[in-house]
């Protein structure tokens, strides 16, 4: 993985749009996924993307919100 690479990880897995407890239950739930990307020894960038947006989605509760830009949501 580049650099770019690991921007668009670092931008799908940020806490920065939650408070408080949600976002300890974000960060708890993320932390799960990348342990079991390690344990499994992924390392495909589009795996990871996909789990990481998985995530974010059933956090949510709407697979249509995945990356938070301002006031845009993609």
């Amino acid at each position: 993985m580049g650099f770019a690479d690991d921007a668009i990880l670092t931008a799908l897995g940020s806490p920065d749009e939650f408070k408080g407890e949600q976002r300890d239950k974000f960060c708890e739930g993320l932390k799960g996924v990348l342990m079991d990307l390690r344990v499994r020894k992924i390392r495909d960038f589009d795996i990871i993307a996909s789990e990481i947006i998985a995530h974010r989605s059933k956090f949510l509760g709407d697979k249509s919100k995945v990356l938070a830009l301002e006031d845009t949501i993609i």
